[in-house]
């Protein structure tokens, strides 16, 4: 007859190896101290282009006939299911009704292979950038108001079709002047 051994086994904790360690703590530690340090710099940059009281404009500097083009600048994009969505920024020579009734034509056009499309324009390339920490971050709401100044416009386009809406009280925030939307 052979000897047993009953003497219970302690368990080893998987978080002791060093194999854990080095291969599942140190990158997690390391990603997770990179993402903060990302965070913290968006947030210490953004605090510094307010402080500098800087406005980027676009460079697009041409006056549109009737049948020309509004130009803009894309600053961000990103894909839809059977479309796009985009960011854009026109330069505010162009932050009228007219011009931007003009713009929302030519953005239907543009997207009318797209079933799906939504297209913000900005007057600033600074607040357009902006746009996702506004919305991201909690304790921002006091410069939701800035981002929302230069916020010109909204095209979206779904099942249900196409519409575009012209911000038209953001300047002075009355109340007085309703948005113009409009269908396509």
């Amino acid at each position: 007859m052979q000897p047993t051994n009953n003497t219970p086994k302690t368990k080893k904790s998987i978080y002791k190896n060093p194999l854990f360690i080095i291969f599942i703590g140190l990158p997690i530690g390391i990603t997770s101290l990179l993402f903060f340090a990302v965070i913290m710099a968006v947030i210490l940059g953004y605090e510094g282009e307010k402080d500098q009281q800087t406005i980027q404009e676009p460079t697009q500097t041409t006056q549109p006939s009737i049948d020309q083009k509004i130009p803009y600048e894309v600053v961000e994009t990103w894909d839809l299911p059977e479309g796009k969505g985009n960011v854009i920024v026109i330069d505010p020579k162009y932050d009228d009704q007219v011009e931007l009734q003009k713009l929302g034509k030519q953005l239907d056009e543009e997207n009318k292979d797209n079933t799906f499309a939504y297209v913000s324009v900005f007057t600033n390339l600074s607040a357009a950038s902006y746009r996702k920490i506004a919305f991201c971050t909690p304790g921002l709401d006091k410069d939701i108001a800035v981002y929302g100044k230069y916020f010109a416009a909204l095209y979206t386009k779904g099942n249900g079709g196409a519409s575009y809406t012209v911000f038209q009280d953001r300047l002075n925030c009355s109340g007085e002047a309703e948005n113009i939307i409009i269908k396509y």
